[in-house]
This record gives structure tokens, C-alpha cells and sequence, in this order.
């Protein structure tokens, strides 16, 4: 038997996508092997190294052993394991197929660690440039801009405004450099407080599906998650309206959480799940559509499958776009950026220089 120590409430619940789907694929594995759950999640829980997944993994073997059923002790981890694991987890006990619903669970979170590494790894050149550019321009304005504004003001030339602005930067950079972290920490602060309210989500969730730039890739995303976990309850034979309620907690967005509330408040009254989708303008047509014919031929689950590998493929196809798009568009700020420093500093030179020749 497992000690049972309550760390859960002492620890950061940071559990990412890669550690859910290789715990998740090698349960699957075990109990396709043939061996009992009791003994899988004892491996599970001896060689897990991260404290907050070791404790509940602890928990649930230890809930396991008492004769609780697996679905019922991961619920009590809802930092973990959301509606939907769960809610699927319970459909694979009903119908004796609990290595086959994880191994979906697996491929689920599989395709989504792969698809967010994608998005890391197309951002992470940008964000190095940028970050080099901050860096050299806080160098630069600290240790080369004083002396060339000594050798200005000695000249008594005319200097362009832009050369003035950056002395002005300077000076301020050096002077209250410490207002310069206040305010950085401050705006840090506030816009994650806002962020967090209820407000600042609703609207940050509504501004990622509005906005010309993000719209497409965003809804992308969310109709790629809203078609996969539907598509898994409705194949576990979740009734509807519950798998509504669950994908709409899954989906982590506001603005499609009251969404599909309201849909399922329709579906209740007997109207079938299409019609309030084909109304609704943050659901893309195609998705009313394919359902529709997925509630008259019986068939919603496949039509779900269909239209969850659509997103996903549009979605890859999306982020290699941007991919494409990211090196000339960091090259034009950097040549920016650096056009703006020759500008301002190395032309007031060149005329200081002709006006002393």
C-alpha cells in the first residue's frame, strides 16, 4: 500500500502534454499487454520522478486497491485529468475496452504536444532576434550613446530628431533605469491580472477569434480540439448533451464555452446539434454541415474523425505559412532596426566630419 501524503495542495499542478501522453500510452500498453491495472499503476507510480504526478499516481493506486474503479479515483484529480479523460476513462470500464480508449487518449495528446511544439519552434527564431535587438540597443544606449553625445554637443552642429530622441533614452535609460523594471513589472502585473479576471478572459478569448491575424489559426485550433473530443465521447458513448458540457470545459475558451452551452441548452429541447451549429458565427460552416450529415446517417463519430484530421491538416498547413513567412519578416525589423541606429548616429558623424574638413 501507498502512503498517502497530501502534497497535491503544496505542489505547482504543472503537468504538460508530453508527460499525459507517455504516462497515458504506457498504461494503454500494460493493459494491452494483459497485466492488471493495480500492477500498472504500481510501474506508473515507481517510475514517475515529478512529485506532483507521483502523488496522485499514488493516490489512485492506493483508491484502485481499495476496490475504487479507475475512472472514479482519477476524478478526484481534476488538476490532472479533465472531464473528458475522465468521462471517456468510464465509458472504456462500461464497455470492457479501457487499453483502447487510452491509446485514443494518447494519440489525442500525441497530436497535440506535436502541434504546440510546432508552434514553439516556429516562434522561437523570432523571439531570439527580438531579443538580441532589446539587448543590443540597452548596450548600446548605455555604453556608446554617451560619448557620441559628448562629441555632438562639443560640435555644436545640428543633430536629426531622431538622433535626439535616442540620447533622450539614453539618458532617461541611465538616470531611472529602475522606473524602467517599475513599469516592465508593473505592466507585467497587470495585464496578467487581467487576464485572470473573468472580463480579461472573455475578451482575450474573443480578441483571439476576432482578429484578422490570429482568427483563422485560432479557430483552427479550437474547432481541430472541439471536433477530437467531441468525436472520443460520442464514439465512448457519452450522451450528447453531457459531451457538450465536457468539450465545452476542454475547449479553454470562454467564448466557446458559452457557445456551446447555449447549443446544448437547444439540443435538450429535441433541435439537433446542427442547427443552432450552422447559426452560431464562430462555427465554420463545413462543421454544421458535416455533422448534419453525420446525424442522419448515424454516423457522428466518423464524421467527427473527418473533420478533426480537415483542422488539423489545415492547421499544419496554416503553421507552415507562417513558418515561410517568419524569416523575411524578422529580416525587415532587424534591417529596420538597424537603419534607424545608421541614421541617427552614423550621419550626424559624417557631417560633423565634413563640417571639420
Amino acid at each position: 500500500m501507498v502512503q498517502k501524503v497530501n502534497l497535491l495542495s503544496k505542489l505547482p499542478a504543472r503537468v504538460n502534454l508530453r508527460e499525459k501522453a507517455f504516462m497515458t500510452r504506457q498504461l494503454a500498453t500494460m493493459l494491452g499487454a494483459g497485466l492488471p491495472l493495480n500492477n500498472c499503476m504500481s510501474i506508473l507510480y515507481t517510475q514517475t520522478r515529478k512529485p506532483i504526478l507521483k502523488e496522485a499516481l499514488g493516490q489512485i493506486l492506493a483508491n484502485v486497491e481499495e476496490g475504487v474503479t479507475f475512472s472514479r479515483a482519477i476524478s478526484k484529480h481534476t488538476r490532472i485529468f479533465d472531464k473528458a479523460f475522465v468521462a471517456i476513462v468510464q465509458s472504456g470500464e462500461a464497455s470492457g475496452e479501457l487499453e483502447k480508449v487510452l491509446a485514443d487518449l494518447a494519440k489525442q495528446y500525441e497530436d497535440e504536444y506535436s502541434f504546440w511544439s510546432k508552434v514553439r519552434s516556429a516562434l522561437l527564431y523570432p523571439a531570439f532576434v527580438l531579443t538580441v535587438l532589446i539587448a543590443g540597443a540597452i548596450i548600446m544606449s548605455v555604453k556608446i550613446l554617451p560619448q557620441l553625445k559628448e562629441l555632438f554637443e562639443q560640435s555644436g552642429s545640428q543633430i536629426p530628431w531622431t538622433t535626439r530622441a535616442l540620447f533622450a533614452f539614453s539618458t532617461s535609460l541611465i538616470n531611472y533605469w529602475w522606473l524602467y523594471i517599475i513599469v516592465v513589472i508593473g505592466l507585467v502585473f497587470l495585464v496578467r491580472w487581467y487576464l485572470n479576471s473573468p472580463d480579461g478572459q472573455y475578451n482575450f478569448h474573443k480578441f483571439q477569434i476576432s482578429f484578422p491575424i490570429t482568427r483563422t489559426i485560432a479557430r483552427y485550433i479550437y474547432m481541430a480540439k472541439f471536433t477530437k473530443t467531441l468525436g472520443m465521447l460520442v464514439a465512448a458513448n457519452v450522451p450528447i448533451i453531457k459531451a457538450l458540457g465536457i468539450v465545452g470545459e476542454a475547449i479553454n475558451n470562454k467564448v466557446y464555452k458559452e457557445d456551446l452551452r447555449a447549443i446544448s441548452d437547444q439540443v435538450e429541447r429535441g433541435i439537433p446539434m446542427s442547427s443552432p451549429l450552422g447559426k452560431n458565427p464562430h462555427f465554420p460552416l463545413i462543421v454544421s454541415q458535416m455533422i448534419f450529415v453525420g446525424e442522419q446517417t448515424g454516423k457522428l463519430d466518423q464524421i467527427l474523425a473527418s473533420l478533426d484530421k480537415y483542422f488539423t491538416e489545415e492547421l499544419d498547413t496554416q503553421l507552415k505559412t507562417i513558418a515561410s513567412l517568419v524569416e523575411p519578416i524578422v529580416i525587415v525589423i532587424l534591417g529596420g532596426g538597424v537603419a534607424f541606429f545608421v541614421f541617427s548616429i552614423l550621419l550626424p558623424i559624417y557631417q560633423i566630419s565634413q563640417l571639420q574638413g
